[in-house]
């Protein structure tokens, strides 16, 4: 018997491809898809204009053609990779966004920069000071083995043989020479003693060839959450960001931490973030491959969405309502989670290496950070807590740039209700607009506008909460810690249980969980099928099929040329 989930993927992609041949809708191609979110904005974004007002004033002209361009994208454009279906409308979404940001909430031409390594040679005064701190160096480590330390790790205190921050004695040593993260490592260090490495801060390279300022660009462009930038959001790891930068300036690398107040970490050596990402990726690969299949295989709601009626299996019917909705939030919510520690673990890897390759200078560790920040944040802050730290933050530079634009030129007062208020709603606005967008994408009818009304509920939840703190501590004695935390953590999951269904019904219907989250699924190489649920039937390992491979598309014009995804 054919199981629902083999149905539907064939009726889905069914229903595309007669789209397809109708004109009706068109696969999301590379490079025509991408003109408005990539090719133009930072062809434009490589021009130099910061003494040419005349052609930052064409901003407006690119602004106009990316937004009409990126609405008809996530109007027709969508995918038999179901994942990429879903993706096809955020892309295009964020394209506009992220214009926006760059061509006028910023202006990063005239403001930012990145941090870049330097290996310069040292003058023979710091050659003789790096020479005597190295003899310093060895000394003292010598002198912790002889104190009872086992291979230079600090014993006296520890259970674990790290010392006080959890870092080997020589990484300590490290520490109280100046350096606050362990980022200097292989990578970082000079081929010799006669060198030494800087880390500087590198404005628009307006004179540069066309490829280097094209790199620069494309660096910002993809850099989401502004790491290694002077407009890196505050929730991540980064060193102290001056309110002016001058070009070739030295970066106050002492200032970043290994932890923020946000509780988002990065490694503190090369060897700690290869293995702790490859373990991670592996780990999660596996977890992903079992939660989603149980997803498909034991609750057609995951499949099909709350509006159309299937036989309920047993011992999902024995449950209350308030019982399954519990359940199904709480499953997905896990998935979600897992699924971009995944993403962010793929893309830490595969990104710095390449720069470790071709372009050293940018692979430093600490513009890695984890994925999302430290729970304890929703436990002190509630709500705002769970959105505004421990959330992703993937987004964030962008979706509070229009804010921080009213914020620097007065039009708001910071600190006030009102840029308060704003502030909050204007983010949660773009953050459903984004994923109404992807709802609007894929293939099955959906009801995007959920999406964004899910959102913008959060931010009045935020709103609510803190005025009821507000009572609270105003009418009554300070409660124990103990119970703020046990109220915020109440609020936040309440609260989500109420209005987290808009989201997560739309994306059932969407048919988002249709997609298999990894190419090899290592329990069914393992010979434990029965496990994900496959029953007597045996199924390859292999979980992708033609559909997930990119594929040459023959266009009606000539400028529809290329690959589709």
């Amino acid at each position: 018997m054919e199981r629902l989930e083999d149905t539907l993927r064939v009726a889905y992609r069914e229903s595309f491809h007669q789209a397809l041949q109708d004109g009706s809708a068109k696969p999301f191609l590379f490079p025509y898809s991408m003109l408005g979110t990539m090719i133009l904005p930072a062809l434009w974004l490589t021009i130099p204009h910061v003494s040419r007002p005349w052609i930052y004033r064409t901003r407006w002209a690119v602004l106009a053609f990316v937004a009409v361009f990126n609405v008809h994208v996530m109007r027709v454009c969508s995918s038999t990779n179901f994942g990429c279906a879903y993706t096809c409308g955020l892309f295009a979404a964020w394209g506009i966004m992220q214009t926006l940001g760059m061509l006028v909430w910023k202006r990063p031409q005239f403001e930012a920069a990145r941090v870049v390594k330097v290996v310069k040679k040292k003058k023979k005064k710091e050659e003789e000071e790096a020479k005597s701190e190295a003899e310093t160096e060895t000394e003292a480590e010598a002198d912790l083995e002889a104190e009872g330390v086992n291979g230079g790790q600090i014993h006296k205190g520890t259970t674990n043989g790290m010392g006080h921050n959890g870092l080997t004695g020589q990484q300590s040593l490290r520490l109280r020479n100046g350096v606050a993260n362990g980022s200097l490592e292989k990578v970082a260090r000079p081929e010799s003693m006669s060198e030494v490495v800087e880390y500087r801060w590198q404005k628009f390279p307006a004179e540069a060839p066309f490829l280097d300022r094209l790199g620069w660009v494309l660096d910002l462009m993809t850099s989401l959450r502004g790491a290694g930038w002077s407009y890196s959001i505050n929730s991540i790891p980064r060193p102290i960001i001056p309110p002016i930068i001058h070009d070739n300036a030295k970066v106050d690398i002492s200032s970043i931490s290994l932890r923020t107040t946000s509780g988002f970490t990065h490694p503190a050596t090369e060897r700690e973030f290869l293995l702790g990402h490859l373990s991670t990726c592996l780990l999660l690969s596996i977890f992903l491959d079992f939660m989603v299949s149980q997803m498909k295989r034991t609750d057609p709601y995951f499949l099909l969405g709350p509006d159309h009626t299937y036989d309920v299996p047993p011992f999902i019917a024995n449950k209350s309502p308030q019982q399954l909705r519990f359940c199904r939030l709480s499953w997905v919510l896990v998935v979600i989670v897992a699924a971009i520690v995944n993403l962010f673990t793929i893309y830490n890897v595969s990104h710095y290496y390449i720069c470790k390759m071709i372009f050293p200078s940018r692979a430093f560790l600490w513009s890695y950070p984890s994925a999302f920040g430290g729970f304890c944040e929703v436990l002190d802050r509630g709500l705002a807590g769970w959105w505004g730290s421990w959330w992703h933050q993937t987004f964030r530079l962008q979706f509070l740039a229009p804010s921080t634009y009213l914020l620097e030129r007065g039009y708001l007062r910071k600190g006030s209700a009102a840029a308060n208020l704003f502030g909050l709603f204007v983010t949660f606005l773009q953050s459903g607009l984004l994923h109404a967008a992807g709802s609007l994408s894929t293939i099955p009818r959906t009801k995007p506008l959920n999406q964004l009304w899910f959102f913008l509920l959060q931010a009045l939840g935020i709103v609510v909460q803190q005025y009821l703190a507000a009572g609270l501590r105003r009418w009554g004695p300070g409660l124990p810690r103990v119970v703020r935390r046990g109220g915020n953590i109440a609020f936040s999951i309440g609260w989500l249980y109420f209005t987290a269904p808009m989201f997560v019904d739309d994306v059932a219907a969407s048919g988002l969980w249709l997609y298999e989250p990894v190419p090899v699924s290592v329990l069914r190489l393992l010979g434990l099928g029965r496990v994900l649920g496959d029953g007597n039937v045996t199924e390859a390992w292999w979980r992708w099929d033609k559909e997930y491979c990119l594929k040459i598309y023959e266009p009606k014009h000539w400028w529809e040329a290329g690959i589709a995804i």
